[in-house]
């Protein structure tokens, strides 16, 4: 029943014993197998960390910027407001021009210059500077004869409202 054979017997030990003698070496290979993993996994996770820091970091500079649009829009706004409540109306202009015509010594002259500019570009403003028989000083400022300069006129003399002098008041050379 039982054939027993030597030879066989000790290929079975040989591989009996090698199996005995490797396991310290089979688990030193699986050790390095799993470090290898580890490492990798490490590398990988180190590289989405630096991924994901320089992303961050770009995005707070795409905040920083955004910051300072909002503060700017947040500025213009408040300086368009600012100019919205300085801006005059049409209505309030004409009642200030109803008050006006009515004013003490107002002495207006119709000019066919004379006109309201209702568009929002700047107004084309004319040179007042002259003097004639009819207005003999402008702005509280008379001629003096022969020459290009100006002299200061007491304010009472002058009726009227008061326009805006544009030329130098000293035009000699």
């Amino acid at each position: 029943m039982f054939d027993w054979d030597p030879v066989r017997d000790r290929n079975t030990r040989k591989c009996v014993e090698s199996k005995s003698v490797n396991p310290s070496a089979e688990t030193q290979e699986r050790r390095e197998l799993e470090l290898k993993d580890l490492n990798n996994l490490i590398y990988q996770q180190n590289l989405k960390l630096q991924r994901l820091e320089s992303d961050m970091s770009k995005r707070d500079s795409e905040l920083i910027a955004l910051r300072k649009r909002a503060r700017m829009l947040d500025e213009i706004l408040r300086y368009k407001a600012t100019l919205g409540k300085l801006t005059i109306t049409m209505e309030q202009a004409e009642q200030f021009a109803r008050l006006t015509v009515g004013a003490r010594n107002y002495n207006h002259i119709g000019d066919p210059c004379d006109s309201l500019n209702t568009e929002p570009a700047p107004l084309m403003i004319r040179d007042v500077s002259f003097t004639d028989e009819e207005h003999p000083h402008v702005n509280g400022i008379a001629a003096i004869e022969g020459t290009n300069k100006y002299e200061d006129v007491p304010p009472d003399t002058h009726s009227g409202p008061k326009l805006i002098q544009l030329s130098q008041r000293d035009l000699s050379p």
